[in-house]
């Protein structure tokens, strides 16, 4: 059995450039139909738990479509959904109804940005060789929104009312 080879380069760090030229154009139709399916479903459902999570409903739209985008640049996985879940939206609710004291849309979705980053850069820290199974099992866990609620008091004033380093 032949082993596969590694993506060197480029295509290493954009799994895309690997795959896509082994691409048949007959799967072409069948994999818009699962897009436009699959579209139907998520962007109503990612809308409905913005507004679950305290957030304008055009967040929902945002948080449906641009990670799909980026992940068809840098995902390595076929099968995987990348998508907002319940639970998500309300772990961001209860962040954000504890710690944004006005309820300007601005200042929500602000706030809501911070919060994607910070568990963002701790689940990216996580993935790292030397984490070893703590590590995969953060990743896996809500351990990693929960450390970026953490996170979030030090990036507001002490008593959050004052502005911190993103004046959140």
């Amino acid at each position: 059995m032949k082993k596969p080879t590694q993506p060197k380069g480029l295509s290493k760090l954009i799994p895309i450039l690997n795959w896509l030229p082994s691409y048949q154009p007959s799967w072409l139709g069948r994999d818009v139909l699962a897009g436009v399916t699959t579209a139907a479903v998520v962007i109503p459902q990612a809308m409905a738990y913005a507004a679950l999570a305290g957030l304008p409903v055009e967040v929902g739209l945002y948080a449906s479509l641009v990670p799909m985008l980026i992940y068809v640049l840098l995902g390595t996985s076929r099968v995987l959904s990348v998508s907002v879940t319940s639970t998500i939206s309300l772990l961001t609710f209860s962040v954000l109804t504890a710690s944004v004291i006005t309820q300007d849309p601005a200042e929500l979705v602000l706030a809501g940005g911070t919060l994607a980053a910070l568990v963002g850069v701790l689940l990216d820290l996580s993935q790292y060789p030397q984490a070893g199974f703590p590590g995969k099992f953060y990743i896996l866990s809500s351990a990693g929104w929960i450390q970026g609620w953490h996170w979030g008091d030090y990036f507001s004033g002490p008593d959050r009312k004052s502005p911190g380093i993103f004046c959140v």
